[in-house]
């Protein structure tokens, strides 16, 4: 039900379901399902929101948050949780084309589980874990000032198979072979469409640990890299494997 006062509102519990269509869904109409408890005090600009659910889709997302200030400059605190799901199912029904993938098993079983404070300017996420197939990724992420973003990450990666992910190479396809005047003079100009504005620009420090890589069918344990970059210098220290 719904209950308010002045300054005041209380929503507990509250359900609701809706259909979703149109030429976004490529599967036809689907229903989403909403349930919320939360209190709103609009005099002391509070927000409370003790459980927020949304299912349809093939999603089930969990959460609940805080917020401050929410009028005049908005502040939010919380968790946020999203049950095991098909992402390639979920592109597809939002009429979006699932990434083609060496192997076509990856991406069907996609988890989130994190706690997050934001605000319209920035975002932190910690103790952020991710399921993506076999893989666990573990970490904290922050993005401050969203219009000018500045980076800082610290992941741990257990063990993922990158080849999986990469598009398959087409039967009997080798990789060309290199001229020998190439090989042997090394390019002095930027090649065109590199991204020499974009590297300028970025600021990002963090910390990257994997147990296990595999890429390009190279097999590599212990995997460490310390990035740092800013100001158009970009630098990858200490790394080890």
């Amino acid at each position: 039900g719904i209950r308010s006062t002045e300054d005041t509102v209380r929503v507990d519990p509250l359900k609701a379901t809706a259909t979703l269509e149109g030429e976004q869904l490529a599967l036809g109409p689907v229903n989403v399902e909403l349930a919320t408890s939360a209190d709103i005090n609009v005099g002391a600009q509070t927000l409370a929101v003790k459980s927020l659910t949304v299912k349809g889709m093939g999603l089930d997302v969990q959460s609940a948050f805080k917020g401050s200030q929410i009028i005049d400059d908005p502040k939010l605190s919380g968790s946020l949780k999203v049950a095991p799901f098909n992402l390639r199912e979920l592109l597809i029904q939002l009429n979006q084309e699932a990434p083609e993938t060496a192997d076509p098993e990856v991406l069907k079983n996609v988890a989130l589980d994190t706690q997050f404070e934001g605000s319209p300017k920035d975002l932190r996420l910690q103790k952020l874990a991710i399921h993506l197939d076999d893989t666990r990724i573990d970490g904290d992420l922050s993005v401050a000032n969203f219009e000018d973003p500045a980076i800082a990450f610290g992941v741990r990666i257990d063990a993922i198979d990158t080849d999986r992910y990469l598009p398959p190479k087409p039967e009997g396809e080798q990789a060309p072979a290199a001229a020998p005047e190439a090989a042997a003079e090394a390019p002095t100009d930027v090649p065109a469409g590199f991204p020499v504005d974009a590297l300028r620009a970025l600021k990002v420090k963090g910390g990257l640990h994997i147990g296990k890589l595999t890429v390009a069918k190279a097999k590599l344990t212990n995997v460490k890299l310390d990035l740092n970059a800013r100001d158009g210098k970009i630098t990858l220290n200490p790394t080890s494997a």
